[in-house]
């Protein structure tokens, strides 16, 4: 832009703050007694004073010396000497003047004169005249180093070229030196202003986890802000109020204050800044929102009805997938070694189960965890998606098993006995390839299995009355596997009694060799109500039981329950993983198995809490629930309530490899090798065709 800049020009090109600018500024000088308000004129003094390199008091005597001086000789000043104008004379700067900020002795002065030299002089130098000024104003965009996160702070960079219609610069310091602290304005005609702090710009930045991780975080309104600001923002020195803007970022805001009539302001961010200009809300947000097992659509939802800023969609999965679930995998593999560690140079009995996310055939991922069976502690967890067994998602859970049989060896674990479901293929597995290992059932699906037949099997006419002994066969399906002692036959012996026990024979003519030939219980009172009938010899139901308790694959069956094995501790890490892994969502490869992690490292650090005591009278607290299995009222200790210690662990790692990464959040990466991915990209049979032949070959009954 050519010539003098208007108001209105400056204003259509600063269209934000000025940058380079410092942070702080004093706005109030102590040795200043006046104030000068230069309104508009601002940008153009604060360009020549720098271009001179003067200070702000000895520029305004130069200016107004020349002015006074010029007034004396002619009543309109011009830009060359006449005869009745003439020039001062030159005054010099030296290396002092242009590098100190005071008003020290100038060297190099001369004083005015006549003669030959004064003349020729008056007929080359130019006089400075602050009309003949021209300023070239450009404005640079400068690009933000960091975008993700959608941080709109781009200042403008000016850059102010002052040029003179005449050829020596110099000639504007040949003005007389006047006195040092006399007056400019006097301070009842005129506001003044001083100094004011313009861009100043209010953000923390954070370089450590300690600074951050566990710090409190607040949720505020617009409202209180401005309140706040009121209250504790003074006006501008030009006596008008700061007009206030809020500007949403991600969870944050910037806040930001200017003077109406361009004075200054600035801006203040209502969070800390990461490294590349991340606001440390997103990141803790979206950390610790899959920390929490939560999910973003849920929680981004809510967000829409609290009116409040969220992290967006594409933010949130760059930042899991770049520091959230490697710090999840990192801390799980950590506390895998330390629990490996503790099995080495023993004889370890694992329990493994299996967990669709998906009822029926159509799952995606099957989760198979083995634990230490006698502390409890999860050994290993493996997470395999369909893809990777041809579709077959029955193939899912032994091939779960395998890795973690194989991974155990390879971390050298002497696995002796192993304990699972009655699953078909495992079992024939571990038969034929696994001959020294023992292979225990689980009793409690073994039960559970048993209920289900005898109650089939009691729903004619005929048989009903079998389904009320179907608990009591369970009970003492228990019973057998608890008192037997490890041993096939003794199982068998007790186990055959209940078909004497059932018609009302409590004693019976010759046993099998393991054990006394009558039932364990005390003797019946005779007299006692019944509330299941004895079934008689020749009825169907007896028969029907008997096909049951009696089969032979059943009773060859039993050597995988003698050593009273359960996977109940498993079922509680199921339900971890459920409220990680909802099965109302569906999860990318890396997500579903760190949220499978999450889930572990809740369920093993919480495993052994202790049950709540009253503090008063130092008694159990207990809390009652339905029992859909008993189909009753029971009561269980209430625990200790969770700590989740472990959060902050991951907080932590999250960051500190936020902070050592330069790598952006846009760039591409590519998938692990383990990623089922690789496989293809969805588990159809057929690759999907193109969206205009799925529209144009589509087909409806409705309009």
């Amino acid at each position: 832009m050519e010539g003098t800049p208007t108001t209105r020009g400056l204003k259509r090109g600063r269209k934000k703050l000025p940058t380079p600018v410092k942070k702080e500024r004093k706005r109030e000088r102590e040795k200043q007694r006046t104030l000068i308000s230069l309104g508009s004129q601002s940008t153009r003094w604060t360009e020549l004073k720098n271009e001179l390199k003067l200070t702000h008091e000895r520029l305004a005597k130069i200016l107004l010396d020349r002015y006074y001086a010029q007034r004396t000789s002619t009543s309109m000043p011009t830009s060359t000497p006449t005869a009745s104008s003439k020039p001062l004379p030159p005054i010099q700067l030296s290396d002092i003047e242009s590098k100190s900020e005071s008003d020290a002795p100038m060297s190099g002065v001369e004083s005015a004169g006549s003669g030959p030299e004064a003349a020729a002089r008056e007929s080359k130098v130019s006089m400075f005249d602050p009309n003949d000024m021209s300023v070239n104003l450009t404005y640079e965009e400068i690009e933000d180093e960091y975008n993700e996160d959608n941080d709109d702070d781009t200042y403008p960079n000016y850059k102010a070229d002052i040029s003179f219609q005449h050829n020596n610069i110099e000639e504007v310091m040949k003005l007389p030196t006047v006195t040092g602290d006399d007056d400019i304005l006097p301070g009842d005609e005129e506001v003044e202003i001083g100094p004011i702090p313009d861009g100043s710009k209010l953000f923390s930045k954070v370089t450590s986890a300690e600074e951050i991780v566990g710090q409190s975080c607040f949720l505020t309104y617009e409202s209180s802000i401005r309140l706040l600001l009121e209250e504790l923002l003074p006006p501008c020195p030009c006596s008008k109020k700061y007009v206030v803007s809020f500007q949403k970022s991600g969870t944050g805001t910037y806040v930001k204050w200017s003077c109406p009539d361009g004075h200054g302001g600035g801006q203040w961010c209502s969070q800390p800044k990461l490294n590349l200009g991340m606001l440390a809300g997103d990141f803790f947000w979206s950390t610790s929102l899959l920390f929490s097992g939560n999910n973003y659509r849920k929680v981004r939802f809510m967000s829409q009805w609290m009116n409040s800023g969220f992290v967006s969609e594409k933010t949130y999965y760059a930042i899991q997938r770049d520091y959230g679930i490697p710090a999840v995998e990192h801390h799980f593999r950590q506390m895998q070694d330390e629990i490996l560690a503790s099995c080495q140079n023993k004889e370890v009995i694992i329990a493994g189960d299996g967990r669709m996310d998906s009822p029926g055939h159509s799952a995606q991922y099957c989760t198979y965890v083995v634990t230490n069976y006698e502390t409890g502690d999860v050994l290993d967890i493996q997470v395999v998606e369909k893809k990777e067994t041809q579709l077959n998602s029955n193939a899912m859970e032994k091939e779960g098993l395998l890795r973690s049989l194989r991974f155990l060896r390879e971390r050298g674990i002497n696995v002796v006995e192993i304990v699972t479901d009655a699953h078909v293929s495992i079992a024939a597995h571990i038969r034929k390839n696994e001959p020294g290992m023992k292979h225990s059932w689980d009793v409690w699906h073994g039960t559970k299995n048993l209920a289900k037949k005898i109650i089939a099997a009691g729903q004619k006419k005929a048989t009903r009355d079998i389904i009320p002994w179907s608990k009591d066969l369970c009970t003492h399906f228990w019973e057998c596997a608890r008192t037997c002692e490890g041993s096939h036959g003794k199982f068998l012996s007790k186990w055959r009694g209940a078909m004497h026990h059932v018609q009302n024979e409590h004693e019976w003519l010759s046993g099998d060799g393991f054990g006394t030939a009558k039932c364990e219980h005390n003797p019946l009172p005779p007299d006692e109500e019944r509330m299941k009938k004895w079934l008689e010899p020749s009825s169907q139901g007896l028969a029907a039981l008997g096909q049951i308790l009696l089969n032979k694959r059943f009773q060859k069956d039993i050597g995988h329950y003698v050593n009273n094995r359960h996977t109940g501790h498993i079922e509680s890490i199921n339900s971890h993983i459920l409220m990680y892994c909802s099965k109302r969502n569906s999860y990318k490869p890396p997500g579903y198995r760190a949220r499978n992690y999450l889930a572990v490292m809740d369920y093993q650090n919480h495993k052994d809490r202790g049950a709540a005591v009253d503090l008063e009278s130092g008694e159990i607290r207990y809390t009652k629930c339905y029992s859909k299995h008993a189909k009753s009222w029971i009561v269980k200790p209430q625990a200790i309530r969770k700590t989740y210690d472990y959060i902050h662990i991951l907080q932590t790692l999250a960051f500190d490899m936020r902070m050592t990464s330069a790598r952006p959040l846009a760039a591409r990466v590519l998938l692990e090798p383990w990623d089922p991915r690789n496989l293809g990209p969805n588990t159809a049979p057929v690759p999907a065709p193109p969206k205009d032949v799925l529209v144009r070959d589509r087909k409806s009954r409705f309009k």
